[in-house]
This record gives structure tokens, sequence and C-alpha cells, in this order.
């Protein structure tokens, strides 16, 4: 039977050997004794999850930033873990996702220092708790970050036309409507907000330069000189207080040569979108 206690900073097995070292055949002949080595014995590193931060975007992806530490040495390998979320503050927890990995550069305090990491998921709930937890990384003891709230108000856009819905490529003025709605206690008009109105052609999104705003009933309404046909939709695109939201695709057709009306578009009334991003809805 014997004892040892001894600072280890690596995860990792450990061998402890009696009577010699492998391969050292002199010290055997000396000892002539042989070598045993104990079970394989595993070793983990303690973690700690500090600095959580939270940001909702109104697209419905949480961005969390934060500290991981692993004692006071650098990580083996960044841990899996899990960003789960509740409803209250103490539960219960859901996994949302898994996440992995750290970014470039230091954190923490000189003493104990950590590596930053910043990871993107989406939500599954217009206000919501959520945590981080390492509960089953490999290599590391149990840990669980500080738990943060984030919420914005949900938002639909209903009674959504376009007419007409036939269109020439010199040009037809059409007339796009709809109703903007927030979710508070019940679904209620969104006043004096700016709507989009896009459609897609040949793969690329453009909107028009007028957008439309809500009245105090949260309807709008706008005319557009449309010189393309394809799929339209109106969207909101948020704020810091709500998500955005967007329509269904409603198809226009064209007729005519769609090449010249193109440029011409572009030119007077159209914008290419940056991207396409849909909201959740």
């Amino acid at each position: 039977m014997y004892t040892v206690s001894f600072a280890d900073d690596d995860p990792g097995p450990l061998y402890v050997y009696a009577g010699g070292l492998p391969g050292n055949t002199f010290l055997n002949e000396i000892l002539a004794e042989t070598w045993v080595a104990t079970p394989y014995v595993h070793v983990t590193l303690p973690l700690t999850i500090t600095r959580l931060r939270a940001t909702l975007s109104r697209f419905a992806i949480l961005t969390l930033t934060g500290c991981l530490i692993a004692g006071n040495v650098d990580f083996p390998r960044p841990p899996v873990l899990q960003a789960e979320y509740a409803t209250t503050p103490s539960g219960p927890w859901h996994i949302l996702t898994t996440v992995q990995g750290v970014r470039p550069g230091n954190c923490g305090t000189t003493a104990v220092y950590g590596e930053p990491f910043r990871y993107r998921v989406p939500v599954a709930l217009a206000s919501a708790y959520y945590r981080l937890s390492g509960a089953s990384a490999a290599d590391f003891e149990p840990a669980v970050s500080q738990v943060v709230h984030e919420a914005k108000t949900l938002t639909r856009i209903t009674n959504f036309t376009i007419s007409p819905r036939t269109v020439t490529t010199k040009g037809t003025v059409i007339t796009v409507s709809g109703r903007l709605w927030k979710d508070t206690k019940g679904w209620h008009p969104l006043v004096g907000q700016s709507v989009w109105i896009m459609f897609r052609y040949k793969g690329v999104w453009y909107y028009f330069r007028h957008e439309p705003k809500t009245s105090a009933s949260g309807r709008f309404s706008g005319k557009f000189t449309a010189y393309l046909g394809g799929p339209f939709v109106a969207e909101y695109m948020g704020s810091k207080a709500y998500f955005a939201s967007t329509t269904t695709q409603l198809k226009v057709k064209a007729t005519g040569r769609s090449a010249a009306a193109l440029a011409h578009g572009v030119s007077r009334s159209l914008w290419p979108a940056a991207s396409s991003a849909r909201p959740v809805r």
C-alpha cells in the first residue's frame, strides 16, 4: 500500500512503476526485480465557464461569449459544451445544441487565465433563460455557467396582397399591402415600422427603395413599378425589441424581354439585396 500527492496540470493517463522503468535493464539488474504498471488512471481538469454574455439578434440567433478556464493550463482540446435553455432561471433545462471551440487570445486573470469563446446558436423561444453546461465534457470536471436571459417580441405580417399579379417588362404599377402585428399578450398592431418589399430574380433578391410604413392599425401599402416577375415577399427587419418576420411568397408573372427590364428597374427603383436571410416566424 502506498499514497502519494502531487500537482498535475495535464489530463490523460498516469502510470506508476515499481522496481525500475520500462526499457531500463540496468535498474532491473541491480534491483533484480521486474517493473509493474498500475491500471489506467484518467485525470480530469477543473473547468470553469465565466463571464457569460448573450446577445439575441432580430433573426433569432443567440450569440454567447465568455471565458473557459481549465485549471491554469492551455486546453489540450476545447471541451464540447451543451447550450441549454429554460423558461425559468432555475430550470428545468433543455438542450438547445452542442458547441465547441475557443478563440485566439487569453481571458481571465494573470493568476488564472483561460481562452475566450463565441458561439452562435438558433433560439427556441421568444423569451428564455440560457446557460452553458460542461457536465459531459471528456477530460474535464462538470461545470455550469451563470444564467442569462434574452427576449424579443414576436411579429408577423398578415393580409399580404399584390395587385395586379401580371406585369410587363416595360413597367407596371403594382399595389402591395399587408398588416404588421406584435405578440404582446395577444396580437396587436405594430405601428410606425418600415416594411421591405422584395422579389427574387435568377437567384438574386432585390428590394424596392421605397419602404412603406405601418399605420396606427398596423397596415401598410405602397405602389411600385415592377419590371420583372418572380416570387415577392414583404419583410419586416425587426429591431432591438422585435423579431423580424416575413410573408409567404406571392408569384408575379411578367411578359416581355427581361434583360432590358432588369437594367432599367435597378437603375430607377431597385437595389440588389445583400442577402436573402429569412427571419423565423
